[in-house]
């Protein structure tokens, strides 16, 4: 038992984390609404103090992707109506890469004591898939635009991926988003400004949108298929 809550332990901290942050209404903070209710004051202070804001946004997003926040969406929005494409697709991009890595490391830290649960045969099947062609694998779920980022993290550590697979399919794979939702970001920029209202699910369905993201899941899985076909 001992042994098995020193494994649990870092994710425990994280899951303690998400769940007081949520509590106390970080969810809504962190919104595409939130943003449009403060985006003024937060403007601003970007503006007034521009390299501070972007190690801020940086520490922050890395934080909330750390303690498995659900969405990139709203960060990456955010990145983009605060500091436009040019820097708001970089910052969000390294942040959330980091940050999936935190959460990565902690969940992958408690897999031992988690495999001695009914979950266990799962893992052992994830596990292996993963270990046949870690990359390919990791890089199409980071593709998928109704796989959440952290689930497909978790589904990493639960198959215990090794680091590097993992790092380099995560920033590859995080590309699109950070590129797509912070380029919507910064097209709302005036719509923001005037206190317009402005919906990630409406964008997302714009054709602009959806036409180079399935495209990118075509490559995808035809990487996957072009890679079996190697191994054999």
């Amino acid at each position: 038992m001992r042994e098995r809550l020193r494994s649990l332990w870092p994710i425990l901290a994280l899951a303690a984390a998400l769940a007081v942050f949520l509590t106390l209404g970080g969810g809504e903070a962190v919104s595409v609404e939130g943003l449009r209710a403060r985006y003024a004051d937060l403007a601003a202070w970007t503006s007034a103090h521009p390299w501070l804001a972007r190690l801020s946004f940086v520490g922050a997003v890395t934080a909330l992707i750390a303690i498995g926040f659900p969405s990139v969406a709203a960060p990456m929005f955010a990145g983009g109506a605060l500091f436009g494409l040019a820097w708001g697709g970089p910052l969000s991009l390294v942040a959330t890469a980091v940050g999936s890595t935190i959460f990565f490391l902690a969940s992958r830290h408690a897999r031992a004591a988690a495999a001695e649960t009914r979950f266990g045969a799962l893992m052992k099947r994830l596990e292996e898939g993963v270990r046949r062609d870690a990359f390919f694998y990791l890089l199409f779920l980071r593709f998928l635009p109704i796989v959440p980022t952290v689930a497909a993290t978790l589904a990493a550590a639960a198959a215990h991926a090794p680091l590097r697979p993992f790092l380099a399919a995560t920033f590859l794979g995080l590309i699109p988003a950070s590129l797509i939702y912070t380029g919507i970001g910064a097209a709302a920029v005036d719509v923001l400004a005037r206190g317009g209202d402005v919906t990630l699910a409406g964008a997302m369905l714009r054709t602009e949108v959806l036409l180079p993201l399935g495209g990118l899941i075509v490559l995808s899985l035809l990487a996957i298929v072009f890679r079996a076909r190697i191994a054999r």
